[in-house]
């Protein structure tokens, strides 16, 4: 199973507009993350999370 699988659901539900949605709801981009950094206070990785 896909771990990402129930946050996407989740935007999904929350975001659709009505059961069939509508042009314009959007689209959710689902790709490897590589670094994150917390511009903040420079905190890279895991400690930035």
């Amino acid at each position: 199973m896909n771990l990402s699988k129930p946050a996407i659901d989740a935007i999904i539900e929350a975001g659709r507009s009505g059961a069939d949605g509508k042009i314009g709801d959007g689209k959710i981009f689902v790709m490897p993350l590589e670094n994150c950094v917390r511009i903040r206070t420079g905190d890279r990785g895991n400690e930035a999370l």
